[in-house]
């Protein structure tokens, strides 16, 4: 295991520890990163041309890293301070997140006008705010990824500009959160013990699939005015004792035209072994005035 051999201590507040935002063809290895209360980002991929047309930091590659503890604040491309996070990557092209471990830090993963951003066989365990943020990235894929343990109360996610519709400068907070984003790729991750495990919200085209995910807390998947193809996940609740108004799959669906929840195809959803569980499936359309459409079909409901 080559995380350990080298181990980078970030004892500066409020900063990163590791800037590569102008570089091109990066590869990153075998580095633990520990952070502390005060610290920033561990490591800062932001182009300093922004809308430039240069696409920097491009193809970058991260990979067996551990990154632990970075919970204090930060900046984003505009100056303003936003939480810590493991990786901030804004406008890069091409970049690879693979085999990286990452603990108790207050964000994991947050990329930003990406292109194409692939996170492949990460681990995330006690993010206190979400483990991977995506916002207004094209093409993004997370797979084959653990999300151990993430927020297990409500609350919420600051973004570093105000998302596209409505303009709210905050998202719901999960494990996984998209918002505004297009063609991303959730698929073949296990996802528990977070209050909500993944948030779409104004996504194009997102594909969850394959996934085994407990509904541990409130919600399994969230889809904000988002149509999603939902397929073939395995749903396993955990046994929560009592009252519950705990959802497998929770659609809200507000825009002011014709909503189109997308395809809820091919899911297992398992019995929770007692205990009390609201709904596998809700759809919630605020305006009566306009329809709700979408396809729900060839999914199975039971333990055998």
């Amino acid at each position: 295991n080559g995380r350990s051999q080298s181990v980078l201590k970030c004892r500066v507040s409020g900063a990163s520890a590791l800037d590569i935002g102008d570089s091109k063809w990066t590869s990153i290895s075998g580095i633990q990163f520990d952070g502390y209360s005060s610290s920033g980002h561990a490591i800062r991929m932001t182009d300093p041309a922004i809308e430039s047309g240069t696409y920097l930091p491009s193809f970058a590659h991260l990979s067996d890293l551990a990154i632990n503890n970075f919970t204090g604040t930060d900046t984003n491309h505009l100056g303003v301070l936003m939480s810590a996070c493991g990786i901030f990557a804004i406008n890069a092209l091409e970049a690879k997140f693979e085999d990286i471990f990452f603990s108790d830090c207050r964000i994991g993963i947050y990329t930003y006008a990406c292109y194409t951003p692939r996170i492949a066989r990460c681990t995330f365990d006690g993010m206190a705010e979400a483990s991977v943020v995506s916002q207004l990235d094209q093409a993004g894929s997370i797979t084959h990824s653990d999300f151990v343990r993430g927020r297990d109360t409500n609350g919420v996610v600051t973004l570093v500009v105000p998302e596209g519709f409505g303009g709210a400068s905050t998202i719901p907070s999960g494990q996984i959160v998209i918002v505004d984003s297009t063609g991303t790729t959730i698929s073949a991750c296990k996802l528990k013990n977070a209050y909500r495990e993944i948030v779409v919200q104004t996504v194009s085209k997102p594909v969850i699939s394959d996934n085994w995910i407990r509904t541990d807390g409130e919600i399994g998947i969230y889809s904000i005015d988002t149509a999603c193809d939902i397929i073939g996940n395995r749903f396993d609740p955990a046994y929560v004792a009592g009252t519950s108004t705990r959802k497998n799959i929770y659609y809200v669906m507000s825009r002011s035209r014709l909503n189109t929840f997308g395809n809820i195809v091919g899911n297992h959803f398992f019995l929770y072994g007692g205990g009390e569980f609201d709904a596998n499936v809700q759809i919630d359309a605020t305006n009566a005035s306009y329809p709700t459409s979408g396809n729900i079909t060839g999914n199975y409901f039971g333990d055998t």
